[in-house]
């Protein structure tokens, strides 16, 4: 082929130089990528979990949360079998209750501005001068990336519990009205609730309702489980000395006498001056 001359070759380099360079412009007027601008990353990540949600933008942290506990009856991995009494099903594609959890995280996240005034209404007016075992392990619910396995409808649903304990009613009806399993954290949950909810002034209308749930419990609860919840009742009692350990012993059966909870009872016994054997 004829070699290109030394003037050819200086216009087809000024050329290529000439093209590079307008190219490096254009992309410099072009947007920072997501990747490269976190503020804009977290707008766009926000957005999306509300449309995720069904929420309009910058819905109240209130509605946030009605919203999630609503989606997650209807597409979380347990309501599968269940008749779908909310309405019409979501279809179960195996990822949608992880979209939805994520979303909700997401918002929660995003809404940081405003947590640290919310829990300054009901949860906690109900927590001043009330049970100091209620008031242990109170923190909103955080991210379950790192968890071992995924949380049961039951769990999920009662984690509402940490913000709103004066749902205790609501949200117990709902989890015996889907004959969902009882775990040792939902029943603490629950109590913890009960507490909350009725204040140190009726700390016994509080225990008498924890221990209808116990009664109701039962039959979804396994044997250890059981004994974990009254484990809790006894260190509920114990730790604000209240005069309903009988009440709970009333409970106990022969196969409830685990280790745990023999020493659960005589340590709550131990503040009755008289003593008490069981």
């Amino acid at each position: 082929p004829p070699v290109p001359s030394r003037a050819m070759a200086i216009r087809q380099m000024s050329s290529l130089m000439r093209r590079a360079m307008a190219s490096e412009v254009h992309a410099a007027r072009k947007p920072l990528p997501a990747v490269m601008c976190p503020v804009h990353r977290k707008l766009c990540v926000s957005a999306n979990a509300y449309d995720v949600l069904g929420l309009p933008h910058g819905a109240e942290r209130s509605a946030i949360r009605r919203r999630f506990y609503e989606l997650a009856k209807q597409t979380h991995p347990d309501s599968q079998a269940l008749s779908g009494d909310d309405g019409p099903s979501v279809e179960y594609d195996g990822g949608a209750f992880v979209r939805i959890q994520a979303a909700y995280e997401t918002l929660l996240k995003a809404d940081s501005s405003r947590k640290s005034d919310e829990p300054k209404t009901a949860a906690a007016h109900a927590a001043r001068g009330t049970a100091k075992w209620a008031r242990q392990s109170r923190a909103e619910a955080r991210p379950s990336s790192g968890s071992v396995r995924q949380r049961t409808l039951g769990e999920v649903l009662c984690e509402r519990l940490k913000a709103e304990p004066e749902a205790v009613d609501i949200v117990w009806q709902d989890v015996r009205g889907r004959n969902l399993e009882v775990t040792g954290k939902m029943a603490d949950l629950l109590f913890r609730a009960c507490a909350l909810h009725h204040g140190q002034e009726n700390a016994g209308s509080g225990m008498s309702q924890a221990l209808q749930i116990l009664r109701e419990a039962t039959p979804n609860m396994t044997s250890s489980t059981r004994a974990q919840a009254l484990v809790s009742l006894l260190c509920w009692c114990k730790e604000d000395e209240l005069d309903c350990t009988f009440e709970v012993c009333n409970e106990i059966n022969d196969a409830d006498r685990t280790p745990e909870v023999l020493a659960a009872l005589s340590a709550s016994f131990s503040y009755f001056p008289s003593g008490a054997s069981f």
